[in-house]
């Protein structure tokens, strides 16, 4: 499993970032064990160092298909990044993950100016994010 040869077309790339370290590593954790055998997964603890790594994504022939990206970090919000990425690839789903003293109407507005597709709380639910994921990238959720 994970291995493709020449002639396959490389799997999604699910591109999560967060500045947290235990957030991060929860996500890829869950992700990984729902979705590794129908996309590649990789992380980011920023927004440059997210743009670096859609950039090695892109670069190997990949497709980044799905940024799950946290709003308040150092440096570059969530939305910046995801304003970035989607200038290099408008095609791409993106979602923010909000942490609770966030405000919500802020990611209604951020949905209805179509810079992301949707929105997500912090704690999240594993069987919410699948559902969220299988139907951005058009797939079924993991059983």
């Amino acid at each position: 499993m994970g291995e493709r040869t020449d002639n396959e077309a490389p799997l999604p790339t699910l591109l999560l970032v967060d500045d947290e370290r235990i957030i991060l590593l929860a996500l890829k954790q869950e992700l990984r064990a729902r979705w590794s055998s129908s996309c590649e997964i990789e992380t980011a603890g920023s927004g440059p160092e997210a743009l670096e790594v859609a950039e090695e994504v892109r670069a190997s022939g990949g497709r980044l298909a799905l940024v799950l990206a946290d709003y308040l970090m150092p440096v570059m919000k969530g939305s910046e990044l995801i304003a970035k990425l989607r200038g290099l690839d408008p095609g791409l789903k993106a979602v923010i993950l909000s942490g609770g003293t966030d405000d919500p109407t802020l990611f209604e507005r951020f949905k209805s100016e179509g810079l992301i597709d949707a929105y997500l709380a912090k704690p999240w639910r594993i069987e919410e994010l699948d559902a969220l994921i299988a139907r951005l990238l058009d797939r079924a959720p993991p059983g």
